[in-house]
């Protein structure tokens, strides 16, 4: 990508104390050098875009601007502009805020500009003309660990909604909404931390001071290999300071405080009519803080993700009431972090609610990220699971992601987005010796539910069989049987179940596995689906290829599915269960087959 330039020394020169941070390519601009940032995910759309990030605290003097994504603006102008809904703010972390415009050229600039980019600083706004190729480069950016900390707040808060409040609910239901009883205890410390008071075991005058008193060392459970959060927080309310240190002082410890929860809230705009539903909404926000924040600035941006989650809680129920429809549980709020934004983005639904009915809202999310309409990146399968949440299927995901990242330093192709580990012995059948490519369909079929491509369960063996029996490719008594199936039959199973179209790669020996690396690069940058491979009387899952084209050396990043053993991260990577191999992997004496499965367009 191209990096910024200024159209000419004396411009830069006006605005260089102004702004660290600019919009193009990776490239920020910090006094008079570049140094790798982060930068903003733009579109080539006519209409201009709002900025979304954190203005973060000023750094030699110079505030620090962190751009994380772009909305569009509404062609009505600013004041009708989706960005100023609240509904729009509700699905982004807490932390983050206009920081920007981009804007249609004015007259009198160059032919070659025409777009300007505003940076907000303080209370200022700073114009910046870009060359019209140098804001419209897609991107996928992730915010620098450095700037801003993810920080997650769990929690419960109970509400009574009435339908008269649900009928005519707007904004303004939320404005005297009161926190000065609102707590937040750090996990893994002593640290709680209310309006206007902390309770810190020792003094720390920053967010990044605290997190150096908490554990840090790295917990291997199922999902990731690294720490998602930089903090988790408790949330609790009707809480006073002065009880609270109380509490404290009588060994106040975590159970105690997830026991203690705060009173109903009633909510109302006149006389109370029919009850519609009450119950404790599960908090669940994230916000992203800098570690240099000071303490006593996170409670704002930390209460702030409760009102936001309120007002999203109100509106889905809201929405649902007018429009007749029953509700008997409080919606729950659901993570999602496309690849194509490199940040989350959050909303409320039931769990287990029918795609069908959310297919406005996941419409408008698209539209609202300038997102096509052909990936499902907000369908409730496609969620993100965090380290310490509960997989339903009870297997370890992203198992690759606790390895090294590549073994030869070439040309790599890796898996995008999130599958399960299956294999042998799980779901208490004993399939030991004859159901690897039964576990690598499985493994399969697990990408397609965690990217929200299907809502269908993972098939069984038997549902395998009895597939591959109905559309006569096998007879009756191959249901229930211990027979092996190869990559045809995974592709017949996926075109059949998923309506999923495969390709197929097929090599003479082990021995040419070499000869289709690019092929597999190719696949996993542009599809990013698992492969089954199977030759003789094995089966493997490729995850990744780790290409040297000066060489033509080649290694495989192997899913074995031939592990017996427990959901035990450190054995399965300890033990190379899934790992990079080199070619020697391979039989020189097998064919082999592999099943490319490619993704429907679908939203």
């Amino acid at each position: 990508m191209k990096n910024v330039k200024f159209l000419s020394k004396e411009s830069f020169e006006k605005v260089k104390h102004r702004a660290t941070k600019m919009i193009s390519g990776v490239q920020q601009i910090w006094h008079d050098e570049y140094h790798q940032g982060n930068t903003v995910r733009a579109s080539s759309a006519e209409e201009g875009y709002h900025f979304i990030g954190s203005l973060l605290p000023n750094l030699g003097g110079i505030p620090e601007v962190t751009v994380v994504t772009s909305m569009k603006i509404g062609d009505e102008g600013e004041e009708n502009s989706p960005i100023f809904d609240l509904e729009t703010l509700s699905c982004l972390p807490s932390g983050l805020t206009v920081v920007g415009h981009s804007t249609k050229s004015k007259e009198g600039l160059p032919d070659q500009i025409d777009k300007a980019l505003v940076l907000k600083n303080e209370a200022e706004y700073t114009e910046h003309h870009l060359k019209k190729d140098e804001l419209n480069q897609p991107g996928n950016y992730e915010i620098a660990p450095n700037n801003l900390l993810l920080v997650r707040v769990q929690g419960k808060y109970p509400v009574c909604l009435f339908a008269s409040f649900l009928r005519s609910y707007d904004l303004e239901d939320l404005k005297p909404f009161d926190v000065s009883d609102f707590a937040f205890h750090l996990k893994k410390s002593k640290c709680y931390i209310l309006k206007n008071n902390i309770v810190t075991p020792s003094s720390c005058s920053t967010f990044g001071d605290l997190l150096k008193q908490v554990d840090k060392n790295e917990v291997l459970s199922k999902g990731r290999r690294h720490r998602e959060v930089s903090a988790n927080f408790e949330f609790r309310a009707n809480v006073s300071c002065s009880s609270l240190k109380s509490e404290l002082s009588n060994s106040f410890d975590s159970a105690q405080w997830k026991t203690q929860l705060p009173s109903p809230t009633i909510l109302y705009k006149s006389e109370p009519d029919t009850i519609v539903i009450s119950g404790m909404v599960d908090i669940d926000y994230l916000a992203y803080i800098s570690s240099s924040s000071k303490i006593e600035e996170i409670f704002d941006c930390l209460s702030s993700g409760i009102w936001k989650q309120l007002h999203q809680t109100y509106c889905y129920a809201a929405d649902r009431f007018s429009n007749g429809l029953r509700l008997n549980v409080l919606p729950k709020r659901f993570h999602f972090k496309p690849r194509c934004l490199g940040h989350f983005v959050s909303t409320v639904a039931i769990d287990g609610e029918p795609e069908k009915n959310r297919e406005e809202e996941r419409k408008a999310l698209h539209e609202m990220f300038s997102i096509p309409l052909t990936e499902p990146f907000f369908r409730l399968g496609s969620r993100y699971f965090f380290s310490d949440s509960s997989v339903p299927s009870g297997c370890l995901l992203n198992v690759h992601e606790h390895g090294a990242s590549n073994m030869l330093g070439g040309d790599v192709g890796l898996v995008q987005g999130t599958y399960a580990y299956h294999h042998y012995m799980q779901d208490n059948f004993d399939d030991n010796g004859w159901g690897c490519a039964y576990r690598s369909l499985q493994t399969i079929c697990s990408w397609y539910r965690h990217q929200g491509y299907t809502e269908l369960p993972i098939p069984s063996h038997k549902d395998i069989q009895k597939i591959l029996c109905d559309i006569g490719d096998k007879s009756a008594s191959f249901v229930g049987s211990r027979q092996w199936i190869g990559s045809l039959e995974v592709s017949y199973v996926l075109k059949t179940l998923l309506d999923v179209e495969s390709g197929i790669l097929s090599v003479s020996s082990g021995a040419d596995m070499d000869t289709i690396a690019r092929e597999l690069i190719v696949h996993f940058e542009n599809v990013g689906t698992p492969v089954m491979i199977g030759g003789g009387v094995l089966a493997h899952t490729i995850l990744g290829v780790d290409y040297v084209p000066l060489s033509g050396r080649c290694a495989f990043l192997i899913l074995d599915p031939h592990y017996t053993g427990s959901e035990d991260i450190n054995t399965i990577i300890g033990r190379g269960w899934c790992g990079w191999k080199t070619s020697e992997f391979w039989n020189k004496n097998s064919f082999y087959n592999l099943c490319l499965p490619k993704k429907p367009e679908m939203f």
